[in-house]
């Protein structure tokens, strides 16, 4: 996987069907990535956002699997799928204070 700039800085996802667009998740918590940083498999095959000097600022945590692609499905929900498209990481397991029509949440989630 080639390494995707960013341009906006910051990884995200967006509830766009609502009045005033909503972030809805984004890579490290409450804190955007800076300007230039680029997202990219690093050597574990682990999918990490780094800064222009190359320093890791966000890490997708993983399950031992090898990670082989992302992908936003049509709910919303960013999923790092391995090598046979199972699911090692995923968006809605981490919710943040704006919960999408359908996600689910897990037990002893805290929002």
């Amino acid at each position: 996987m080639d390494p995707v700039p960013f341009s906006e800085s910051i990884l995200a996802v967006w509830f766009k069907k609502t009045k005033y667009q909503t972030i809805v998740w984004f890579a490290n918590g409450n804190e955007p990535a800076p300007p230039g940083s680029v997202l990219k498999k690093n050597s574990n095959s682990e999918l990490v956002l780094n800064d222009q000097q190359g320093n890791e600022f966000w890490k997708a945590p993983s399950n031992g699997s090898t990670s082989s692609c992302a992908a936003i499905q049509d709910n919303g929900n960013l999923v790092i799928l391995d090598e046979n498209y199972n699911s090692v990481w995923e968006s809605f397991r981490e919710p943040t204070d704006t919960i999408l029509p359908g996600q689910i949440l897990y037990m002893n989630t805290t929002l």
